[in-house]
């Protein structure tokens, strides 16, 4: 596969993909810089049956959940299903006797360690953890006392899976898990809390998560709800507590370590203590240690010689163009439909700022604004940062983020002229200045993501966000950008 890959190195590197779908579950990515670099990517996303694809006349074999690889956009020289080395079949023998097997289980992480902090409210585990341990221990100090009736309260924690032990004064008080399918559950036992101060410690464990699919990177985990039932109040709802965290990572032998220390302070550096040795961190970094001990990079400390500019009068004007970018027309190759409206950023993958959103709207004759003059309101409600929209071809208007990036939220909201018969909607939405640092800077989300209604019609208003909508990936004058 690698060798796949480095052959197709020119046309990954200079080019930017053209996808087709030849048909249902079958997906074709084709990478082309001139006559003589050409790159595809043939997928077949069918789970139980193969799919042959025809690609530039020729014919091409797709088993089932596989991708093929075409350096030259002719001869496939790698699928992910097709394995030339032998195989050897297994076969079910009788052991003639006892199977002989072994348990292990596995010792709860200790709440001591380096990699603890405290935040308000419950976290989602994985973007916590970033997917470097399936441990994440949560505790919580109460001091409130508990009257001793000999009626126990009851501790209720709702989680997105997928196994959780809960501990009291460090005594386990119950387990709860889900399964493969659907890895949420709730976990709900009575629990013997003393006066005064009480130890409650969560530990939420991931199993198997995904690494393959739409959006696996998404997939939320932990915990989502903690109460406390029994208590002189009532119920205690303790999800927006301040909880401690603690993340565990196992590591597999003496012999391998690495450590990764950041500072995500953006304006001064940092000194970290990690194992009894001080490391310095400037502003906005991130140090490496392979073996957990010695420093081998970090990405702020560079040992080439730097330039400090220097800021000059210019000794008269100083000469400066401004240029208008022509709004895109709604032509072009790269367009598909969907039920509901579609998040921008993930729908372009970022290849673009622009994504045409476009509907039909038919109107019937008795519709009352027809007769009586009273044209219909149409809103949209986009997360940025700019949005135009079209009637038949028609500017109705604009709207925008009155230049604010950390806000980016507008609503649009104009009276649109319809006519009897099919309208054409058509919603122009724009992106600027996304920022490419930060925490999951990757998951902002852009676009109409709705609620799209016209109010004045005969039934009142129409939610259209749950149309069919055609959608547009466009750029200018055919570039990339």
């Amino acid at each position: 596969m690698h060798q796949a890959i480095k052959q197709s190195e020119i046309a990954l590197l200079w080019s930017n993909p053209t996808v087709t779908w030849p048909g249902k579950n079958l997906e074709v990515h084709t990478f082309e810089v001139g006559p003589h670099n050409c790159a595809a990517f043939l997928a077949n996303y069918n789970e139980d049956s193969s799919a042959t694809i025809t690609f530039r006349d020729t014919q091409y074999n797709l088993p089932a959940w596989s991708i093929s690889i075409l350096p030259d956009c002719k001869n496939e020289v790698f699928n992910t299903a097709k394995v030339t080395a032998p195989t050897t079949q297994p076969k079910m023998l009788p052991t003639g006797g006892t199977f002989n097997w072994k348990s292990y289980t596995e010792a709860p992480p200790s709440f001591g360690g380096w990699k603890t902090f405290a935040a308000n409210g419950l976290k989602e585990q994985l973007p916590t953890t970033w997917d470097h341990t399936d441990y994440l221990c949560v505790t919580i100090d109460s001091n409130e006392a508990f009257l001793k009736y000999g009626q126990l309260p009851i501790l209720t924690v709702e989680s997105a899976g997928h196994a959780l032990s809960a501990f009291i004064n460090g005594q386990l008080a119950g387990i709860e898990y889900g399964n493969s399918q659907t890895p949420q559950f709730t976990m709900s036992e009575k629990v013997k809390l003393q006066a005064g101060v009480n130890k409650l410690a969560l530990l939420s464990s991931s199993i198997g998560l995904p690494n393959i699919g739409t959006h696996f990177e998404q997939w939320k985990i932990g915990l989502n709800s903690v109460t406390l039932k029994g208590v002189n109040v009532g119920t205690w709802d303790m999800s927006k507590w301040k909880w401690s965290y603690k993340i565990h990572t196992f590591e597999p032998g003496p012999q391998n370590c690495a450590a990764f220390l950041a500072n995500y302070n953006q304006d001064s550096s940092a000194t970290i203590t990690f194992r009894n040795t001080q490391y310095n961190l400037p502003a906005w970094s991130i140090s490496i240690l392979p073996d957990c001990k010695n420093e081998a990079f970090n990405t702020a400390k560079v040992t080439a010689h730097s330039i400090h500019p220097k800021m000059i009068p210019t000794g008269g004007t100083f000469n400066w163009y401004s240029y208008t970018e022509a709004p895109v027309s709604v032509g072009g190759t790269k367009t598909f439909a969907a039920n509901g409206l579609k998040e921008q950023l993930s729908t372009t993958w970022d290849q673009t700022d622009y994504l045409w959103y476009i509907t039909d709207v038919t109107i019937q004759q008795d519709e009352a604004f027809l007769k009586h003059g009273q044209l219909p309101i149409l809103t949209v409600e986009s997360n940025g940062h700019a949005l135009s929209a079209f009637i038949n071809g028609q500017l109705v208007g604009t709207a925008y983020s009155h230049g604010n990036l950390n806000t980016p939220q507008i609503t649009f909201s104009e009276k649109v002229n319809l006519q009897a018969g099919v309208n054409k909607i058509s919603l122009l939405s724009s992106s600027v200045g996304l920022q490419n640092i930060g925490t999951h800077f990757e998951q902002w989300k852009i676009g109409i993501l709705g609620p799209v209604t016209l109010k004045g019609v005969n039934a009142g208003t129409w939610d259209m966000s749950k149309w069919r909508w055609t959608y547009k990936i466009v750029w200018f004058g055919g570039s990339s950008r």
